[in-house]
């Protein structure tokens, strides 16, 4: 028996308990439901990476599945410090997993599951300088780069992930404004996600094959970067 079949799906009331933190974002309340946020958020979010590591597998053995908060399960405390927004804590359980030694640099597959959506993306937040040099080169070299659009394309055109709108007005120095890639070339990090309203296989046994099976379609995304800039 694999660890996939020990996770029943997350509960029907994690919706509702965001939505009840959304409303009353602050420690006193997170303290007064405590025993719900172990029940709800923290005992299943562990449950269902565990879930996901043997079935990652099927995209990559390399992928790192990690069932800790600061592991997989991204922190619920909010980083307040330069925000005007002084919430306390994330209103979704937020997830990553990741194929290379850092994850913060590596190309990953991530998830968000809140109380109306879930959100599911793959790429790389973030290039570090020498990673957006090498993305540049790689998006307006013949064959990467064709590879890239095709990619990029299929996943807009079929299955409705789309890429973030670019951080940069210009395309860079150097490059051809008019590139068939001129879009791409203004982006200081790439992935590709979407939203939708939570679908109920997240609320039963079959959900760690249902997220496997939407990274499975931003598979040749998390390749491309691997082979061309992690």
């Amino acid at each position: 028996m694999t660890s996939s079949t020990t996770f029943s799906g997350f509960s029907k009331e994690l919706p509702s308990f965001f939505r009840d933190l959304e409303a009353h974002n602050n420690t006193a309340w997170l303290n007064a439901h405590r025993k719900e946020y172990e029940t709800l958020v923290v005992e299943p979010a562990k449950q269902f990476v565990t879930a996901l590591a043997d079935e990652l597998d099927a995209i990559s053995p390399a992928i790192r599945a990690v069932p800790t908060f600061n592991g997989s399960i991204m922190r619920m405390n909010r980083d307040i410090r330069f925000s005007a927004d002084k919430s306390p804590y994330k209103t979704a359980l937020h997830f990553r997993f990741w194929e290379g030694k850092d994850k913060k640099s590596s190309p990953s597959f991530m998830m968000r599951l809140g109380s109306e959506k879930l959100g599911i993306a793959a790429g790389l937040y973030g290039f570090t300088p020498e990673q957006l040099k090498r993305y540049r080169n790689a998006a307006v070299e013949p064959a990467s780069g064709t590879v890239l659009r095709r990619i990029v394309n299929r996943a807009m055109e079929r299955e409705q992930f789309a890429p973030p709108e670019p951080h940069y007005k210009r395309v860079p120095r150097d490059f051809d404004p008019e590139h068939e890639n001129a879009d791409l070339l203004r982006q200081a990090s790439l992935f590709l996600g979407r939203d939708r309203p939570i679908p109920e296989e997240m609320f039963d046994r079959g959900a760690a094959k249902y997220l496997v099976r939407q990274f499975k379609q931003l598979a040749p995304l998390h390749r491309w970067l691997l082979e061309n800039i992690a």
